[in-house]
Formats: structure tokens, sequence, C-alpha cells
């Protein structure tokens, strides 16, 4: 079949404007199944331009109940109405430019071609983009999109945005560019990824409240969740990792979030206040990209090494006892201490000694002080990212939980490493 569409396209694309017009199968797609072709080109006219092709081909009367869903006429005209409506330049929606948009002979297809674009996936795998430019990305949508929120898009991630040669955030998956029309978002193929939405969110959109304002309403909230987890990824320098198949936010980024090396404890509860908090509220882009400029770069850019390196060093000789019984060192300074190691273990410095020692430091803590639930949380964190050990990590949770069983974060980390034992 997708040889014979292929070949269609390429007798209908404009004689004259590409050339070495490459067919292949995006990895991960779930288009592969259906009537659509993927393909790369190269301008005749400018050969250092390069373009993505997608054309989609209206399913036929014999076609299965999912290719009618998917491609079907209906919905490949909303796509072509709602593109054709963002692309004007007065809209200032954050798209790939267009070099065709159009419907082939009979409207039998749709073909797309747009401009080649780097995916933001490349560029957080390849470390080749900083969290200065979170701001900036949460932005782009912020002022085009905050006052009337009339449009959005509904599986942003990634994979789903580009940057182009003039560095701009832009989306590149356009099937999933919705228009409102009166206020409401008609939204009939969810295809999204479920596991990162909030549980209470996707509840909703699997309802379909029958008040369409208000089902528009957790839309917004799921979009503006979508471009938050993005800017964190952005923010980590690293793709979201899953610990197998997951259905809901809940079930796994917090302790993906706590896990994260290199990152204090003050930007893990921004992003905490935000996920938690703001997006449930419907707080507004621009202020999320403000506060994250307060609170994480400016204090980024205003601290200093040096209060690392004035930190206590003690003997890894020195009575662990002791030191948890506040006989060597005073409370305030015990907890530099632990800092001190924190810091250590994930940086690039430490060694298998500094990593036993932190281990030995936190478990005398929680043995003497078992209330203290932040230093089970972190016993569990190094046990689950350092010490890659499923069976430490879980005995440790069960004592944990004996003491803190109300506390989400734990209960978290309790459901990864089930998933992960399993």
């Amino acid at each position: 079949m997708h040889e014979t569409l292929f070949q269609n396209l390429i007798e209908e694309l404009p004689a004259g404007e590409y050339r070495n017009v490459m067919r292949f199968i995006p990895s991960g797609s779930m288009m592969g199944d259906f009537p659509v072709i993927f393909a790369n080109a190269e301008s005749v006219r400018n050969p250092q331009k390069r373009f993505f092709i997608k054309c989609i081909w209206v399913a036929d009367q014999n076609a299965g109940d999912n290719t009618k869903l998917v491609t079907n006429a209906t919905r490949l005209h909303r796509i072509y109405n709602d593109l054709k409506n963002a692309t004007l330049a007065e809209k200032k929606i954050p798209i790939v430019d267009l070099a065709e948009l159009k419907f082939l002979e009979n409207d039998s297809a749709l073909l797309i071609v747009m401009d080649l674009l780097t995916p933001l996936k490349q560029l957080i795998e390849e470390g080749k983009i900083s969290k200065s430019k979170v701001r900036e990305f949460i932005r782009v949508f912020a002022n085009t999109n905050e006052e009337k929120l009339d449009w959005i898009h509904f599986d942003l991630c990634p994979k789903n945005l580009g940057v182009n040669s003039k560095n701009e955030f832009r989306l590149i998956d356009l099937d999933s560019f919705y228009k409102a029309k009166e206020g409401k978002f008609e939204v009939k193929t969810l295809a999204y990824k479920r596991c990162n939405i909030l549980k209470s969110i996707n509840d909703k959109i699997i309802e379909r409240s029958d008040d369409e304002k208000y089902y528009s309403i957790e839309l917004i909230k799921k979009f503006k969740l979508e471009i938050c987890l993005c800017a964190i990824q952005i923010w980590a320098g690293e793709l979201f990792r899953y610990p197998g198949k997951v259905y809901n936010l809940e079930e796994w980024f917090w302790a993906w979030l706590n896990s994260l090396p290199n990152k204090s404890q003050s930007e893990k509860a921004f992003w905490k206040k935000v996920i938690e908090d703001y997006i449930p509220k419907n707080i507004s882009l621009n202020q999320i990209a403000n506060e994250y400029e307060q609170e994480i770069l400016e204090e980024s850019s205003a601290s200093s090494d040096s209060t690392f390196h004035e930190l206590p060093l003690i003997s890894k000789d020195v009575n662990n006892a002791a030191i948890s019984q506040n006989e060597i060192y005073p409370a305030n300074e015990i907890d530099k201490v632990f800092d001190h190691y924190a810091k250590l273990i994930r940086s690039e410095n430490f060694n298998v000694d500094d990593l036993q020692f932190y281990l030995d430091l936190l478990k005398e803590a929680v043995d003497k002080a078992p209330n203290r639930v932040d230093h089970w949380i972190e016993l569990v964190t190094i046990s689950i990212c350092y010490l890659k050990s499923a069976k430490k990590s879980y005995e440790y949770l069960q004592i944990a939980l004996r003491y803190h069983n109300q506390n989400q974060d734990l209960k978290n980390k309790m459901r990864l490493v089930e998933l992960w034992m399993q």
C-alpha cells in the first residue's frame, strides 16, 4: 500500500520544487498502519533548504475503524482549516513554516510540506539546549495564547516540537493543533500521552463533560501542563524515563524529579508547585515564566560554589553514632555535613567510599530519628539512583512507610520500585 501511495505523492508534488524525495517511517509513530506517507526532500532552488513532507489519504469505505477515526475526511478538513487559520501573520502562532498546505486532486489526500527543523527531543538528548532557554520557551506559548486561549496542541512533547534556523521554538506535529470555535475545542480523536497528565485532568477528558466550556478549560490546563513538562525536560537536561506501563503523571513523575542529580531542592520545589498548584488553578504561563526567572535563573547566577567548599569536612573514620548524637558537631553543622555529601554524590567527583560513607550516615540518621522524612527520602533516592538496588530500595521504603504512610513522595517511590521489580 505505502509504496503505491508514495508513487502517487511523487506525481502530485509540484514540478521543479523538490528533489531527493526520500520516504521514511518515523520511530514511535502511531501512523505506520494508516494511509500516510512521511518523506524528507531538498529544495531545487536552494539545496541547503530541507523539507519534511506528510501526506494523509482520506480513509475509503473499506478502511478499518481505527483508520476511519484517524484519517476520515472530516478530520482532515478540520486540520486543513485550523492550519490555514494558524498561518495568518496576525495570529503569531508558533507553528513551523509551511511550504505546501493543500488537498490533492478530488480531495483524496491532505498534503503538508514544512521546513525540516531540529527536534527539541534531539537537542535535549545531545545536551545542546540550556536551562536558560526555559523562560523563553514558556513565553513562546504565553505571548500568543494567554489572553484569548483560542488554540491548543493536544499532544505537546519534545518529539513534536522543533527549533528553526533562527533558534525559535515551533510546533512540528500539526495533526494535533486545534483552533477554538466559539470558545470551545472540539477534540474527537483522543490521541495523547495520558501518562504525562494529572489523573484529575485525565478523568475529565475521558468523561467528556456535557459542559463544553468546562471541558475546554480542562483541555487548556492539559495544554499548559504539557508546556511545563517540556520546559522541565529542558531544565533537567534529560528526557523523561518511565518505569514501565503507567497511566497518570503521579505514578512516576515525582520519583523521576527527585532522582535528578545536580538539581537543588529549591528548584525541584518550584516545579512541584507549578504542577500541583498552578496547573489545577489555571495560573498564567507568563507568571510561571516570570517566577522561573526569579526563583531559578537569578538564584543560580547569584549563587557561588564557595559555600560548598566552606562546608565542614569530616573523616570517614569518625564514629557515625557520635555524629548522629551531635557529640562532634552541633545540629546545624550536622545538616551541613549531609548537604555536603548530598552535593558530592550528585557531582562527578565522588568515589565508592564516598557513596558508602553517605549511605552509612543516612542509615544511622533514620535509625536514630525515624521521623525525619527528608532523610528517608534521600536514603531511598540514593539507593534507587546510585546503588541501583531495587531490593534495598524496597526494604528501606517498607520501613519508611511505617513512619510516614501518608507521604506521597515515598508512596510514589514505592510504586516505582514495585514496577521495577516486576
